[in-house]
């Protein structure tokens, strides 16, 4: 029987202090963030009834379909498989085309939470005029947001400034009051690392900063092609897993540590792989269970399944718990017989509370062994797969988890400055069209107030260039650089402002910089040559 928790919960008002003029504009830009009033005594006795299980195996494609609420998950015991459903509104704004296989995802869960990512389109002609300095010819972009299916709470994380690289390289985690309290406060983490060298980037989303953040962290692995496989959560450290190698760990992604010091745990003595091997995702996988990092690899050709533990997390190794005979369990009385040994198993993940229990895909039906009593615990045919089988499991919460009050009130804050500054400077640019310079500026001004960023300097430079207002002109490009050193329009506005108040070596050095950005700029050309004759006469009449 499927369940839907989809309890009706009524969200409070959303203010701002600047009031859009443009409705469209609100409604596409505004994240929704829901402050459901639901640990209400009804509300949580239903949740406390619920006949649900603890967890469940998630489809990581998320279905885009009309339904009665915004987002739902329909919970299915497992091994059947639960999904997650969002309203078409919530997403449809330049989404992709399904047919290029860009389907929302289900990344990753923590807490009770749902990271779920969306493809939305991208023109990277466009984006070279924002960012001269950086070109990609990908054609769609990833944006994140996190779901609550139990109280439905929605967060749309703003986008990262970079482009996100690999969704399975993405890790969740959130630390919360106490066993069922509330959310304290979250992180959005993707690990890069600089193949060939001992560097690596974390980029982070904060709940504490509301925003995307760079950090430096270490690479171990020298020349090894880092091959992301999925990211898991365990005893507050997350995991980042190839599975050809091992895992790199980071103990603590709540630190507040400049460089970030990860760990490498290598695969036990002999499964390490080239990291070409093929069919690795369907022989191989790893998570977090009965209290350790458990390793599960399927051997000699899926006849043997070998288990592994690491139990001791500071100071651990690698310990074969078990090495299981396939062939035992396909031919328990529960399977269909002689049918199974001729299909090839695919791995898909362990059970998070018993380390004796996998799952397994072969064909289209899915089941639950218990790969030491040797028995198949239950099948299932999952009917509403969008695709191949692509599963994770999700813990679901004994209690109905939220976010804090403060952490509520921290994130309504940031995502109401950064909806009024991006509200703003939309004004701003529609003044500037219209060349009202003076409406621009202070459009601009209210942009910068609430989120100071190098585009909203570099627009205020350019408005008071419009008005002949150099002095403000040159500290405003200067801003922008500040917070974006290769900004080339910066770097050009800056020279002509410093040309007019005759500061003609730092308007030729800016000028300079701007052909090294992109030598293709005629105008740019021009006024360097402008700038240099302009220097020569003033060294002649010295």
């Amino acid at each position: 029987m499927e369940l839907r928790i989809c309890s009706r919960i009524s969200y409070s008002p959303r203010s701002s202090s600047v009031a859009p003029q443009n409705p469209s504009v609100a409604s596409n830009a505004y994240p929704n963030v829901g402050v459901p009033s639901f640990r209400t005594p009804r509300f949580v006795a239903s949740y406390a009834s619920r006949s649900a299980p603890s967890w469940v195996a998630v489809d990581r494609v998320v279905r885009v379909e009309k339904g009665p609420k915004e987002f739902f998950l329909s919970l299915r015991e497992p091994p059947d498989v639960s999904s997650l459903s969002v309203s078409p509104h919530l997403v449809e704004q330049d989404l992709v085309d399904f047919s290029s296989n860009q389907f929302p995802t289900a990344i990753s869960g923590s807490g009770g939470f749902l990271l779920f990512s969306v493809a939305r389109k991208r023109d990277p002609y466009s984006e070279k005029e924002k960012r001269p300095n950086f070109f990609s010819h990908e054609r769609s972009y990833d944006t994140l947001a996190l779901c609550n299916p139990i109280t439905h709470q929605l967060i749309e994380l703003p986008s990262s400034p970079n482009l996100l690289s690999s969704r399975a390289a993405i890790g969740f985690a959130t630390r919360a009051a106490g066993p069922g309290g509330s959310v304290l406060d979250f992180v959005v983490v993707e690990y890069a690392p600089v193949i060939g060298s001992a560097a690596a980037s974390l980029m982070i989303f904060s709940s504490e900063t509301g925003k995307w953040e760079d950090k430096s962290a270490n690479y171990m692995l020298g020349m090894h092609f880092w091959n992301p496989g999925g990211v898991f959560e365990f005893d507050g450290h997350l995991v980042w897993v190839d599975r050809s190698c091992g895992f790199i760990v980071w103990d603590d992604p709540f630190s507040r540590e400049k460089v970030a010091q990860l760990r490498f745990i290598r695969l036990p003595q002999g499964c390490s792989r080239r990291f070409d091997t093929p069919n690795l995702s369907d022989e191989r996988c790893a998570g977090a269970g009965d209290g350790c990092i458990l390793y599960m690899e399927l051997v000699e050709s899926g006849e043997f399944l070998r288990l592994w533990q690491w139990k001791d997390y500071d100071n651990g190794k690698w310990d074969l718990v078990h090495k299981s005979s396939l062939k035992d369990i396909w031919f328990d009385d529960i399977c269909f017989g002689r049918r199974l040994p001729k299909m090839t198993p695919q791995l898909l993940f362990n059970h998070p509370f018993d380390a004796n229990v996998a799952f397994f895909n072969v064909g289209d039906v899915i089941y639950s062994v218990n790969v030491v009593d040797k028995k198949v615990l239950g099948r299932a045919n999952p009917s509403r797969l969008t695709k191949d089988i692509w599963t994770f499991p999700f813990l679901l919460p004994s209690w109905p988890a939220s976010f804090s009050p403060v952490l509520r009130c921290v994130l309504m804050s940031h995502i109401d400055q950064l909806h009024v500054a991006s509200v703003a400077k939309d004004h701003g640019n529609k003044h500037f069209n219209d060349k009202s310079w003076n409406e621009a500026v202070t459009c601009y001004s209210q942009s910068i107030k609430h989120a100071p960023t190098a585009v909203a300097y570099a627009n205020r430079a350019a408005a008071h260039l419009k008005l002949s207002e150099y002095k403000q002109t040159e500290a405003d490009s200067t801003e922008a650089l500040k917070l974006d050193d290769k900004y080339l329009k910066a770097y050009a506005r800056r020279a002509i402002a410093r040309k007019e108040l005759g500061k003609l070596k730092e308007a030729e050095e800016d000028a300079k910089l701007c052909l090294k950005l992109n030598p293709n700029q005629s105008d740019i050309a021009s006024l360097h040559a402008e700038i240099t004759s302009s220097l020569e006469k003033a060294a002649l009449k010295g």
